[in-house]
């Protein structure tokens, strides 16, 4: 799981909680559309989406790059990843 390399790689703390499926629907409308990957942070709250996790840690973990040119550079590959 991408979130879960980042995670790693960043040197990031984090605790996995892995959930059953199928996600029953009380649990659905409690999830930012719907689904899953979430991360529940002290300071950004409940996030969702995978590319959104993975550029929120690499902030966190300062390996995201610096300036406009390299930042852009490791979006396009982070997305065509998701592709």
């Amino acid at each position: 799981d991408l979130v879960k390399i980042v995670f790693e790689d960043s040197g990031v703390a984090y605790k996995f909680e892995p959930q059953g499926f199928p996600i029953s629907e009380e649990v659905r409308e409690t999830l930012p559309f719907g689904q899953f990957p979430i991360m529940i942070d002290a300071e950004l709250g409940t996030l969702a989406q995978t590319q959104t996790l993975i550029r929120a840690i690499a902030k966190r973990g300062k390996i995201y790059p610096s300036n406009d040119k390299d930042a852009a550079r490791a979006e396009m590959v982070s997305e065509g990843c998701a592709d």
